[in-house]
């Protein structure tokens, strides 16, 4: 049996100025006993801001237990994370279906 798993889906803009929301559902889903699965497909824009809150909570995740798997990425969230040369540490600390 598969264990129940958190699904967090990103909103259109991960910025700063835009991120309070955003953390209070991503500590939500840290303090959630089940696995955590992250849906970035609708990103249309991000920022330096935004990539190190998200590394931060899969660093924290996998820190915690288990690595976040992510069911989409956009990409425009996949030139943020590149463009802060940040792939490395979010391959490192996350997992595809």
């Amino acid at each position: 049996m598969t264990p129940a798993a958190s699904n967090i889906a990103l909103p259109a803009r991960v910025i700063r100025g835009d991120l309070t929301g955003l953390r209070r559902r991503l500590l939500k889903g840290l303090d959630s006993k089940e696995a955590l699965r992250l849906d970035a497909a609708n990103v249309l824009e991000a920022d330096g801001a935004g990539v190190q809150l998200l590394l931060s909570f899969i660093k924290t995740a996998a820190e915690r237990g288990g690595p976040v798997t992510v069911t989409a990425r956009s990409a425009a969230l996949a030139e943020a994370i590149a463009g802060h040369r940040a792939e490395e540490m979010w391959n490192q600390w996350t997992q595809r279906p």
